[in-house]
């Protein structure tokens, strides 16, 4: 059974858009697109700061995805994420991607690791560049490369 990931967006067009693309891009990798209230393995929300509540309807969101599955990776990205990455961590974020690196989120290995059936559970192998991975903020700790990537230990608890 493919790995299954729900997308939610808060805010502007541009994060509806950009959600959108999201399910596109992980449900043409072979995930499956569950909606936002149900149990995933990977929940992405695509945060606001912009609107008066957006911080908080923002964590709120994270909160959500983290009460569907305790032992699912929660993913936030978006302006809120860019500007409070510790707010959001604090809400149960296991992964804090700034907006300069949300295009490549699908096309992440450590992602697609997941989607693999021989996933090893609670870490993910990031292959990626020195410049996202000082965008790149994860809850968790890194664990030496071995082969040139970055090994990343995920506290799925948050």
């Amino acid at each position: 059974m493919p790995p299954r990931v729900a997308v939610h967006h808060l805010g502007c067009k541009l994060n509806q858009y950009e959600a959108e693309a999201l399910k596109a891009g992980f449900g043409g990798s072979g995930w499956r697109v569950v909606p936002f209230g149900e149990e995933a393995d990977v929940y992405v929300v695509n945060t606001c700061t912009v609107t008066g509540s957006g911080d908080a309807d923002s964590r709120r969101a994270v909160r959500r995805a983290r009460r569907s599955n305790p032992e699912a990776l929660v993913v936030a990205t978006g302006c809120c994420a860019q500007r409070r990455p510790e707010e959001l961590r604090g809400a149960g974020a296991g992964l804090v991607v700034p907006n300069t690196d949300k295009a490549g989120l699908v096309e992440s290995a450590g992602l697609q690791q997941l989607a693999q059936p021989d996933k090893q559970v609670g870490t993910l192998d990031m292959r990626i560049s020195h410049q996202q991975f000082v965008g790149i903020q994860l809850w968790g700790r890194v664990q030496p490369p071995t082969d040139g990537g970055a090994r990343f230990a995920v506290d799925k608890a948050g």
